[in-house]
């Protein structure tokens, strides 16, 4: 049956040439405009949309950390040997395809698109191209993930539904679609991060637009001009164009206003102060850090002690990257190998990179892998990349003296009271 499965796969929902990303025939990218059509009011009143959520610095930060730390990981693919030992294989065509996804990109720039999707839109989509012995050899990104929709079919298998130019859409069949989502309520799709998340988004947006137009208002706030008389709207014109000219802008801050014809100026406005600028812009920071799981002290200008930003570290990577990588895992496992391979092979990613950053730590890891035999000395050395020593004392294992098999335990005891009462006579 699995062989009838993967000869499906070449011939389930066939791709036509015009339809394909190509370098001859690229996929049209998305631009501004695209990206800004669907968009969500927040309460704040600020419209939401992707452009509008990438531009904000505290959650573009977070999204080229988290992307960047997944992009630089090195993506292995392990094959299952007797005795239950690991063993990376990099001939597989899983491996090749992880490490060289398209002619349009490369394993960085996949990896990195991949987590941008996941966090901003809840989906990332993939077209899997197979060749004729139904291997995996391109990988294709859908650039727009709000396109792509899923339904079933009469008996019940699940297909993808890509909304293409002209009111097209194309049909895509499961097992040739890499999807990764991000928290699902159905299990299929994610949640849509800009319609979930708007009224947060919406708020740090309408806050940051505050703060421009402030200064674009020449750092004082709006107010009446009161005029003891009635204006003809000839005056009322010029009144307000030399007032706007005058004093309006940031170039014009601190400028002297001078009021005509007995006029007084009324202050309707509120200050930044009033109006917590500084805190709506350090609560909007702490949504975000909440939302992508990145430690705040990563998106804004703190100073937190050693110990405190190393525990934070590590419970960024341990609940935040950790996760993220299981998930791009699996899908890529259950998709990417054939049905007789599931149960041999699988794709890992190799976290040990994590710790390079911290010298010391990964140190005393190293330390205690090869303290308790788990680790030889050219094992070790070729985890950080340096040669093995040649003379093959570097594959010998070492652990501590004053270990002793449980079962030999009372043994070892007797032996030791009768030297000590040896001793006593």
């Amino acid at each position: 049956m699995g062989f009838w499965n993967n000869i499906a796969r070449l011939f389930v929902v066939p791709v036509e040439p015009e339809q394909r990303g190509s370098l001859e025939n690229p996929a049209t990218p998305l631009d501004s405009a695209n990206l800004g059509a669907v968009f969500f009011m927040s309460k704040s009143g600020a419209k939401v949309d992707i452009p509008a959520i990438v531009s904000l610095p505290a959650f573009w930060r977070a999204v080229k950390i988290i992307s960047g730390v997944i992009a630089s990981l090195p993506v292995s693919v392990l094959e299952s040997m007797p005795g239950g030992v690991n063993k990376a294989n990099t001939s597989h065509p899983v491996y090749k395809v992880l490490n060289s996804p398209s002619p349009l990109y490369s394993k960085y720039k996949f990896l990195e698109t991949l987590t941008a999707h996941l966090l901003l839109y809840g989906n990332f989509y993939a077209i899997i191209r197979f060749d004729i012995e139904a291997n995996p050899k391109e990988l294709e990104i859908i650039p727009d993930p709000t396109k792509v929709t899923y339904g079933f079919t009469d008996r019940g298998g699940l297909v993808y539904k890509l909304q293409e130019e002209a009111g097209k859409v194309r049909r895509i069949a499961a097992d040739r679609m890499l999807h990764i989502s991000n928290l699902s309520l159905d299990g299929i799709a994610g949640l849509d991060m800009p319609l979930i998340h708007k009224d947060n988004y919406g708020l740090a947006i309408a806050n940051r637009d505050y703060g421009n137009v402030f200064y674009a208002n020449g750092a004082h706030l709006s107010g009446v001009l009161k005029h003891p008389g009635k204006l003809t709207q000839e005056a009322y014109n010029r009144l307000r164009s030399s007032w706007e000219s005058r004093n309006g802008g940031a170039n014009n801050a601190g400028k002297t206003a001078i009021l005509e014809e007995g006029m007084d100026y009324i202050q309707i406005g509120l200050s930044p102060g009033d109006a917590q600028f500084g805190e709506t812009k350090k609560l909007s920071v702490a949504d975000i850090a909440l939302i992508t799981g990145v430690p705040r002290f990563l998106l804004e200008e703190s100073d937190p002690t050693f110990n405190n930003g190393e525990t934070l570290t590590r419970l960024f990577f341990n609940y935040t990257i950790m996760p993220i990588c299981e998930n791009i895992e699996g899908e890529i496992s259950r998709k990417l190998f054939k049905t007789s391979e599931m149960d041999r092979f699988s794709v890992r990613f190799d976290l040990n990179q994590l710790l390079r950053a911290d010298t010391e730590q990964r140190g005393r890891y190293i330390d205690n892998l090869m303290k308790w035999g788990i680790l030889n000395r050219n094992e070790v050395r070729e985890m950080e990349g340096w040669n093995p020593i040649e003379d093959g004392s570097g594959d010998k294992f070492f652990v501590p003296l004053n270990m002793v098999d449980p079962t030999d335990a009372g043994e070892a005891e007797s032996d030791s009271d009768n030297e000590n009462e040896e001793e006593n006579e």
